[in-house]
């Protein structure tokens, strides 16, 4: 999993990955070397390798998964697409304020786009940049019919 963006929230997308889906390696960046190390030494005795690189493009090569967390309050691209191969999850967390983004709208062009509240996303996350009538699916009308099958104990 690659981690952009070290601050408080990174802490706990890293712990919720590998409680989720049992991540065993982070690779991560951040633009302030001080959260570099302080993520490395909050992360201690979690049983995460945490590899610290030099860009955006280092961390998110190879990653199936990659997670977006930065503090920059600005339209910014911090991934693009051809840093990011079939198939990847990505986690784009930091939208919070209008006129905020992460994610290149090329990239968000290529895949399905799930959020948690749409309203609100129109206006503070990535999908700010797409056109209203783009296949956006909120969080809670996706999980109900396809996960009930799933979370059903076994027999």
């Amino acid at each position: 999993m690659a981690l952009i963006g070290l601050g408080a929230q990174a802490e706990f997308q890293a712990l919720a990955f590998k409680a989720a889906v049992g991540i065993k390696q982070l690779r991560v960046f951040d633009v302030d070397p001080a959260a570099v190390a302080k993520f490395g030494i909050n992360m201690r005795g979690y049983g995460l390798d945490v590899i610290a690189t030099d860009s955006v493009a280092s961390a998110a090569k190879g990653a199936d998964i990659v997670t977006t967390a930065t503090a920059s309050k600005r339209n910014a691209v911090i991934l693009t697409s051809d840093m990011i191969g079939p198939g990847v999850h990505i986690n784009a967390i930091g939208g919070d304020c209008p006129g905020k983004t992460e994610l290149a709208r090329e990239l968000l062009e290529r895949g399905r786009i799930f959020v948690e509240y749409l309203p609100q996303s129109r206006v503070e996350g990535e999908i700010q940049q797409l056109p209203a009538d783009a296949a956006i699916t909120e969080l809670w009308k996706y999980w109900p019919a396809n996960a009930r099958a799933a979370c059903r104990p076994p027999m």
